[in-house]
């Protein structure tokens, strides 16, 4: 499941540098077309990979918002969980350990 995830992160952040280079071609065909002058390609560029930069991150909050919510709906254990529990077990072989010295 955490691969998965990675994955879908990863996929996420390539799907954002195919953006900046996307807005690098678009920005080059408006300068070619006279729409912009190359003095502004980077400005523009800078602006267009931003705003897919931030909308990967809008994304990637989303993702994490919901999939904290399914695996609530499913009862899916947290790492949270997990560590109490491993605490708790280690209390317990604690509590044996002493129990056993005792008799």
């Amino acid at each position: 499941m955490k691969n998965t995830f990675k994955d879908i992160l990863g996929f996420g952040m390539g799907s954002a540098m195919l953006a900046k280079e996307v807005a690098e071609d678009f920005v080059d065909e408006m300068i070619k077309t006279g729409n912009a002058k190359n003095e502004q390609r980077a400005l523009l560029v800078t602006e267009m990979s931003g705003r897919a930069f931030e909308t990967l991150k809008d994304y990637e909050e989303n993702f994490k918002t919901k999939f904290g919510e399914i695996a609530s709906e499913l009862n899916l254990a947290t790492k949270s969980d997990i560590d109490e529990l491993k605490e708790m077990i280690k209390d317990l072989k604690k509590s044996q350990e002493v129990s056993s010295s005792e008799e």
